[in-house]
């Protein structure tokens, strides 16, 4: 086979990809598959449906190009956000393609270990275009798979029955799966070790899965970075069939009928650039992950009480500086910058009625969290902004993964937790903030500096690296290879000569030791991340909830 002409043959036809390089591997050639559909376009009578199998093609097809990305406001999606722009700016309910990225297609043996990576972007936006996989699938002999699953409206909008239940975008994912266990053998995969692995929505979605009795089966083990199901409001808290009725007015679908046969009717002849710009400038759509009785039974937090999830393998993490600049900047003003005292105690308040709405000790729950955030607070500006971002970022990502840790090590999953702290040398926020910020783990993970970029509608601003950061984005490739090859970040079993690095120990993070590692230019080992903050969120407040509860359930003394 001509190096640059490789042909797979796959279950619904054959596939003619390309071969790229990593900047610095010159002689260790990348298979390249783009724009690979996993299902049937989702259109028309499809919208708000589960997806469907793909379906075959006789003729040889073209995979040198990336597919549309799924509809979106694209605007949002290009804005400083991402550190590089997309490959193009197409956007269609045409979307769902992945792109395999693979060292080899020899199809004898095991296989290499697969890594399934389902982007970030809030479940809003977002494609796996931005994560071109040749430089993680040359330096650690991974086969790498990007997937575009549907957004916002489109794959999350529910009637709140069963006429259109919601989370396609999700169900999207579990069919890339199926996908993946059926062919990426043909891509010198090994259909019995796959990862799942996502940032942010993508972080929360490979949650869902471990929730989802739909995704079982499916992958073996699992890494959320900056997001789990619990960072996300489940929709029960927003009521789907009102969200369904809100989009249908916005659109002006209400009109039709009470009935919500009718107004669904209306909604699937609706253009599609009419439902994404109802929606436009959202980064978390109001459209959220439901229990649908299908891909969730219950809600997460539900289930993750009751131990119903698949106990695997699992890393997960959060980045230093979370919120602090771009995730603010893309948000509405309610949680923007520049917010007075007296928001950030309703802020703060907030987040403990929406979880705990109805407690008996409510007021002491507030107390609670007012101690802890406010106690000690001056009236100076800049120390109101840093209790912002600590409140958000405890809220949003700290407590949220570090109960997962939590639950996952508590049921015997194997389990290890990471603070990124680098922030980038050129960032796109300049030197407003500390600490590594919301998505800056990204560039590095992909090997962004041994990979070439060319924008011409951003020429001057090419990414450039440090030769530290080279060497950080060298051991966050071996550490997250090591974890999909073995389940352990620090176990270099099976990586070659070019994978292999130095590392240092990334301890397990257990029921009796709360490890995880800073992981920096300089990584090393500590215990107890945001301890009393993350304490109070996930022990000391649902206690209190608890003891509500028990004393209601206590029978009443006879008199």
């Amino acid at each position: 086979m001509p190096e640059d002409v490789p042909v797979v043959t796959t279950e619904t036809g054959k596939l003619r990809g390309t071969v790229t390089f990593a900047t610095d591997l010159h002689d260790r050639p990348v298979y390249t598959f783009l724009g690979v559909p996993y299902a049937t376009p989702p259109e028309n009578e499809l919208r708000f449906q589960a997806p469907l199998p793909a379906q075959p093609w006789t003729d040889e097809r073209d995979a040198a190009q990336y597919g549309p990305h799924c509809a979106q406001d694209i605007d949002l999606m290009f804005s400083k956000f991402y550190p590089v722009r997309p490959p193009h700016n197409t956007t269609s309910e045409d979307c769902l393609y992945l792109n395999v990225f693979t060292t080899t297609l020899e199809s004898q043996g095991t296989g290499l270990p697969a890594l399934v990576w389902f982007h970030g972007g809030g479940l809003s936006f977002g494609t796996g275009a931005l994560y071109p996989g040749t430089a993680l699938a040359a330096h650690q002999d991974l086969v790498v798979v990007t997937v575009n699953y549907r957004l916002g409206p489109f794959g999350f909008l529910s009637t709140g029955d069963n006429l259109s239940p919601g989370n396609y975008g999700l169900l999207d994912q579990v069919e890339a799966l199926k996908w993946v266990h059926d062919n990426i053998q043909s891509f010198g995969g090994d259909p019995g070790s796959v990862t799942v692995a996502g940032q942010f929505g993508g972080g929360a979605s490979v949650s869902y899965h471990l929730l989802s009795q739909a995704s079982s089966g499916l992958f073996h083990r699992a890494i959320s970075q900056s997001g789990v199901a619990t960072s996300f409001p489940h929709a029960e808290f927003n009521k789907p069939h009102n969200e369904f009725v809100s989009q249908a007015k916005s659109v002006g679908c209400k009109r039709f009928a009470k009935k919500t046969e009718k107004i669904l009717e209306c909604l699937r002849s609706t253009e599609t650039e009419d439902l994404v710009k109802s929606r436009k400038g959202e980064i978390l759509s109001r459209c959220l992950p439901c229990t649908d009785g299908a891909f969730l039974k219950d809600s997460p937090r539900n289930l993750l009480k009751k131990g119903e999830f698949s106990k695997v393998d699992y890393m997960l993490g959060v980045n230093s500086a979370e919120f602090g600049h771009v995730l603010p900047s893309l948000m509405s003003t309610e949680f923007g910058k520049g917010k007075s005292l007296k928001e950030v105690t309703t802020i703060l308040i907030g987040y403990a009625n929406i979880l705990y709405g109805g407690a008996q000790r409510l007021p002491e729950m507030h107390e609670e969290l007012i101690n802890e955030y406010l106690s000690e607070l001056s009236r100076d500006p800049r120390e109101v902004e840093k209790i912002f971002t600590d409140l958000q970022s405890d809220t949003l990502f700290i407590a949220p993964t570090t109960d997962m840790a939590d639950r996952m090590a508590a049921a015997g999953a194997n389990v290890y937790l990471y603070e990124f702290r680098h922030r980038l040398s050129r960032h796109r926020w300049g030197t407003k903030s500390s600490g590594a910020e919301h998505g800056d783990e990204m560039p590095l993970l992909f090997g962004a500096p041994f990979m070439t970029f060319t924008d011409p509608n951003n020429a001057g601003n090419e990414l450039s690296f440090t030769e530290e950061e080279k060497s950080l984005s060298l051991d966050m490739m071996a550490y997250w290879a090591n974890f999909v090859r073995t389940g352990d970040p620090s176990n270099p079993v099976g990586a070659t000569d070019t994978g292999s690095r130095d590392l240092p120990t990334w301890p397990a993070y257990t029921p009796d030791v709360s490890a995880y590692l800073k992981l920096d230019v300089t990584s090393s080992a500590d215990v107890g991340l945001r301890r009393r903050q993350v304490t109070l969120w996930n022990k000391v407040l649902p206690e209190m909830a608890d003891d509500d509860a028990t004393q209601d359930n206590d029978p009443k003394d006879e008199l």
